[in-house]
């Protein structure tokens, strides 16, 4: 089969769609599919391998390289698909890119399906202040959703939110995201050492974020909570929390930080592109903190599992639904004050966390190949369902 994946988010961005896109490309070629990617060009520079990507021109939308705006090429666009000739075309997108694979699937008469990675009513209601403006934008995505063979998302927490934007179809498929295969994590004693050292985190717990630094994240409740933790803390626990990642909302998360006299215990490490020192920050940490209610099917949270650190997520989130609440992972209510005596009994009982710890690979998600093969029965039944619409 040949696909043509047509997406704003790409390489060389780092953030869970274009890895989530980049992993099912990656997955569909191992199974033997033929795939074409169609994105923005992000107007930086790139060492990757082009043959299988087609970039389109972009004008940047903010000091952001990623925050882009596809042009018109509509010629050398449709020229390169119809040269192509898809067997279907998959936008795994709501905005630019997937308007472009709906004009095209419709003239050169191949079916369109759409993957949502992203709860956007709440990405844009995070810039946009207006509701009327977030309303029509969220209205576009449904307008384009309805004109698809097929619809999917990556968590069950989306589903609600799609129908939200004016989509009302129940045919939601809900296609979680993978892992890529890799063999036992290793890490050297140097390394964890050199991360002990450099973070002060020898005999301190150590809490843990990975991700982009944007108020969306929550990294803010988490703040709070250590705060409230700190407070009600009888014994003087030590500890420190890495923020990994960097962001637009890191200047305000400073000045709460400041505010509530955590300044020993956060500390900013920066985007940290080494796997072999992120592993060894996982491994260093005792507990994951994602409070996010924006993501939906995150990685972070097994990654953290593959390297033995557990992950304390709130209930309801699309974090929580790879999570049994005290088996492979740890629940809060959405609240300060309970995130924090959540934290605290945590700590308090060696045992629970323990069996939690030997339960994390049950969090891990089935390989990319896998999640390929659902993807390919995805494209099997739409394209049924457009031809029997033909007919």
């Amino acid at each position: 089969m040949k696909i043509a994946v047509f997406t704003d988010s790409y390489l060389p961005g780092t953030g869970g769609t274009e890895n989530a896109v980049r992993n099912m490309c990656k997955g569909l070629e191992n199974i033997g599919h033929e795939v074409k990617i169609y994105c923005p060009d992000y107007h930086v520079k790139r060492n990757i391998d082009e043959e299988k990507i087609f970039r389109v021109t972009s004008i940047k939308l903010s000091t952001n390289d990623m925050a882009v705006l596809p042009l018109l090429q509509k010629s050398k666009l449709t020229e390169s698909v119809k040269n192509f000739n898809p067997d279907i075309i998959h936008f795994c997108t709501g905005s630019g890119m997937a308007k472009w694979a709906l004009k095209i699937g419709k003239k050169l008469n191949i079916p369109v399906v759409g993957t949502i990675h992203t709860k956007f009513r709440m990405a844009f209601s995070d810039t946009i202040k207006s509701k009327l403006i977030v309303n029509c934008m969220v209205k576009s995505i449904a307008n384009k959703l309805y004109k698809c063979q097929a619809v999917s998302v990556v968590s069950n927490s989306q589903i609600p939110d799609i129908h939200s934007y004016g989509y009302k179809k129940e045919n939601i498929q809900v296609i979680k995201n993978g892992s890529t295969k890799r063999e036992k994590i290793t890490v050297l004693p140097q390394t964890q050492n050199t991360v002990k050292e450099k973070y002060k985190l020898t005999g301190k717990t150590v809490f843990l974020f990975v991700g982009r630094v944007v108020k969306f994240k929550n990294i803010q409740f988490s703040i709070k909570a250590l705060s409230e933790l700190k407070k009600r803390n009888e014994c003087n626990l030590q500890f420190k929390f890495l923020i990994v990642g960097e962001g637009s909302y890191q200047k305000q998360l400073e000045k709460l930080i400041r505010k509530n006299n955590l300044e020993e215990n956060v500390v900013f490490t920066g985007v940290i592109k080494d796997r072999e020192i992120l592993n060894a920050i996982y491994m260093s940490s005792d507990l994951l903190l994602f409070p996010s209610i924006f993501d939906n099917d995150t990685l972070v949270v097994c990654e953290a599992g593959s390297n033995g650190t557990p992950s304390l997520v709130l209930k309801d989130t699309g974090p929580s639904e790879r999570i049994k609440a005290n088996y492979n992972g740890f629940v809060s209510e959405h609240n300060e004050v309970q995130f924090a005596k959540e934290i605290e009994r945590i700590l308090n009982d060696k045992n629970l966390y323990q069996k939690v710890v030997n339960n994390l690979n049950t969090i891990l998600p089935k390989d990319w190949d896998g999640i390929a093969k659902e993807y390919q029965k995805f494209y099997k039944d739409a394209i049924k369902t457009y031809n029997n619409a033909k007919i």
